[in-house]
């Protein structure tokens, strides 16, 4: 009988998914605790603003959300002011 697809090995579906798990951790360790070092103590602040409007029914519709993000000094870290 001649086979009609190829198939991958089993093993390909898991490693693949525990390799995104290892990637995602590893970008966050980086963020969460190297960025900060070699940003001289500033830490990345993300606001998400979700945006709303009213339909013709008188109800609350989500449209979308905006991001703000900045830089920040812990106020511990900034220098003295005069």
């Amino acid at each position: 009988m001649e086979q009609l697809g190829t198939s991958i090995p089993w093993e390909v579906v898991p490693a693949v998914g525990w390799s995104l798990v290892t990637i995602s951790f590893i970008y966050w360790l980086v963020f969460y605790y190297l960025a900060p070092v070699f940003m001289n103590g500033r830490v990345l602040e993300v606001k998400v603003i979700p945006k709303f409007r009213v339909d013709s029914q008188g109800n609350s519709v989500y449209v979308g959300e905006r991001f703000e993000r900045q830089w920040l000094v812990p106020p511990h870290e900034r220098p003295a002011q005069s």
